[in-house]
């Protein structure tokens, strides 16, 4: 949250039940937050919560990027990567729904559309902040630089030293 400035305008997409935005939120209350999710299920989740906690966020169904109007300082995102046939824990398998898990052939097919619509949604000065699988590094900073460009990418790893999260700047 460090790199996060006071008023930014921020887009959780792909939300579920809204846990990383009003979290954010809750430590930055000046921040612009919006929370994008396309399952009505997991909107009403977040609905709940933002009410629990009594934080003032906009929600909004959409199928990525579409029904979205920006532009953002910030866009974050746990998209479904996992790849179609890859063998998951069944704990994840029966509590998460498949939308929320497979992400296409390789698993980037979500990547791949939230990197082209991103485009004409970002403020010129952007971060943009993906949880990845953790074999998806290199294919996935090819990907971003194909659709991006010239821009600074660093990956960080979870605690048991795993790439897990990508974060790009302009």
């Amino acid at each position: 949250a460090k790199e996060i400035k006071k008023g930014s305008k921020v887009l959780d997409l792909g939300t579920g039940t809204g846990c990383i935005g009003l979290t954010l939120k809750k430590l930055i209350p000046s921040l612009d937050m919006t929370l994008v999710d396309i399952s009505e299920n997991a909107l009403e989740m977040a609905r709940q919560n933002q009410e629990k906690k009594g934080l003032d966020v906009t929600i909004i169904k959409s199928n990525f990027l579409e029904q979205v109007s920006g532009p953002f300082d910030i866009i974050i995102s746990n998209p479904p990567y996992i790849k179609e046939g890859e063998e998951i824990e069944s704990i994840v398998k029966e509590n998460e729904p498949s939308l929320a898990l497979y992400g296409g052939k390789d698993g980037l097919d979500c990547y791949r559309t939230i990197l082209n619509q991103c485009k004409s949604k970002l403020n010129p000065k952007f971060m943009i902040a993906f949880e990845i699988g953790c074999n998806q590094r290199e294919e996935l900073l090819k990907l971003i630089h194909q659709e991006l460009g010239d821009v600074k990418v660093i990956c960080k790893k979870d605690l048991s030293n795993r790439d897990r999260m990508i974060f790009i700047f302009s």
